[in-house]
């Protein structure tokens, strides 16, 4: 898929539709907000209000689904602000899908931690391990006695390092297998693990193309980070100034880079779709 084209195609359809979209936007942005306002501190009873507002706003992201896809389909006329509630309004309908698809990629992701940890234990534990280590890398080996002193430093760094890039690795491949999940529900009905297995297949063969698509707005996430580093330095004051900080940074990201975003995201999706699903197929198991 052509990834300049697909930008193009987001800069156009943004044209007509943007201020109601970055309306919308900002609605969710600000609700996303209310989680930190009642953030209660340290201790269980905090995790446990962290947990009952995580599950509570675990499908409010869904507006933005509903929103970008209006607008893709040539019906961003009837865009309203209470698309930025429709998370809410079909909580029910939608938790298990989301559920499933965050669960998939909390699970693989710390199978994945959980298999590098074993691994350096493994290697830590076994002299042989170790020195076969050493020597793919440095075609030197150590004696393992000596691990724990400043010889070993280089080796646990790079196994800390290799396993933290494994997890990311983990969980950005796992998050882009799930991404067609809440747009198959919206646009075909698909739920829980019928929605996982169609993302999957729908996404097969596009990995890359959706990761790179993603990269392509890098530049404007590591500005929005640095600039959320800036603003919380600078406004240190508790509670009030993260709250400051998080509006300004929001409102940063909603007025540059979110909306084309997140219309080449929906663009994506429904070329796949119109890909696969052209031959008007409707029993989505039977898609080849």
């Amino acid at each position: 898929m052509n990834r300049r084209l697909i930008k193009e195609k987001a800069d156009s359809l943004l044209l007509t539709v943007k201020p109601q979209f970055i309306r919308i936007l900002m609605i969710m942005m600000l609700v996303n907000i209310i989680p930190s306002l009642l953030n209660t501190g340290n201790g269980v009873f905090s995790v446990l209000i962290d947990l009952v507002l995580l599950l509570a706003f675990l499908t409010f992201g869904h507006g933005i689904i509903v929103s970008s896809l209006k607008i893709v389909r040539n019906q961003g006329d009837t865009l309203e602000d209470q698309d930025a509630f429709v998370g809410f309004k079909k909580y029910k309908e939608l938790f298990f899908t989301y559920f499933i698809s965050n669960m998939f990629v909390l699970a693989v992701t710390w199978v994945i931690a959980i298999g590098a940890i074993v691994l350096v234990i493994i290697l830590f534990g076994s002299g042989v391990g170790i020195n076969n280590l050493v020597s793919m890398f440095t075609s030197n080996s150590i004696d393992v006695n000596s691990m724990m002193g400043y010889s070993a430093f280089p080796i646990l760094t790079f196994i800390i390092l290799l396993t933290m890039l494994l997890i990311v690795i983990a969980s950005v491949v796992t998050s882009t297998i799930v991404f067609a999940m809440p747009y198959l529900y919206q646009q075909y009905g698909l739920t829980g693990i019928q929605a996982l297995k169609e993302s999957y297949k729908l996404i097969k063969g596009h990995i890359w193309e959706l990761i790179v698509l993603q990269l392509s707005f890098f530049h404007w996430i590591l500005l929005e980070t640095i600039l959320a580093s800036v603003l919380v330095t600078l406004l240190a004051i508790p509670f009030i100034g993260t709250i400051i900080a998080s509006v300004l940074v929001g409102m940063f990201g909603i007025y540059t880079y979110q909306p084309k975003l997140y219309l080449s995201l929906a663009i994506f999706f429904e070329e796949l779709a119109y890909q696969r699903y052209e031959s008007g197929v409707e029993n989505f198991d039977e898609v080849e």
